[in-house]
């Protein structure tokens, strides 16, 4: 068994014993939230941004401030592109359970999400070895609204067509302004939640 497979079985065992608890799994990072979501809560969803701490006010308060409501980008369409370096991509399979998680949610809490602005305000979905992220690059102080379908829409065409087996690791696909993008890549095996 190589290093990696025995650091991999390690860390799988003491996380299926209770020693990592879920909140933990961003405690690293420091983001707005953290939380999991989908019908079996498997899929990790990080809130980040390298604002200040004045940025970070919840949506609620931003709106109750300055009466602005999110721009909504649903029904955008944005630019899609491959990375091609060899490097191995995410898997397919893991980048689907991220982008059902996204559907579940769309038909149980609502169709849409706000990623407030900042920067490079972030939302990180994470399942297995698939990372797709969600990033604001407004500048001028706009939170957005994007809809949960078509973020899973994005996910499903970027694992799809941009696939480890194409020598591609990934892709990005990049709003009409460059203002905003949807990235899917590999990502860390590890973010798994704990019961």
């Amino acid at each position: 068994m190589s290093m990696k497979a025995s650091f991999i079985a390690l860390v799988t065992i003491f996380i299926a014993s209770g020693g990592l608890a879920s909140t933990n799994l961003c405690a690293h990072k420091a983001p707005i939230s953290c939380t999991f979501i989908g019908a079996n809560k498997d899929v990790l969803v990080e809130t980040s941004s390298r604002s200040s701490n004045n940025e970070r006010r919840s949506l609620q308060a931003r709106q109750d401030s300055n009466g602005t409501q999110p721009v909504s980008v649903c029904g955008t369409q944005c630019d899609t592109h491959c990375y091609n370096p060899d490097g191995g991509g995410p898997d397919p399979k893991d980048c689907h359970v991220i982008a059902d998680a996204l559907r579940f949610e769309s038909e149980n809490s609502g169709p849409t999400f706000d990623i407030p602005f900042g920067e490079n305000s972030t939302i990180t979905l994470s399942y297995q070895n698939c990372s797709s992220l969600f990033v604001n690059q407004e500048d001028s102080g706009v939170d957005l609204t994007y809809c949960k379908v078509e973020w899973a829409n994005t996910i499903d065409d970027l694992a799809q067509n941009c696939p480890s087996t194409e020598i591609d690791h990934g892709g990005i696909c990049l709003g009409p302004q460059q203002d905003w993008f949807i990235q899917v890549q590999h990502g860390p095996e590890l973010r798994t939640p704990t019961n």
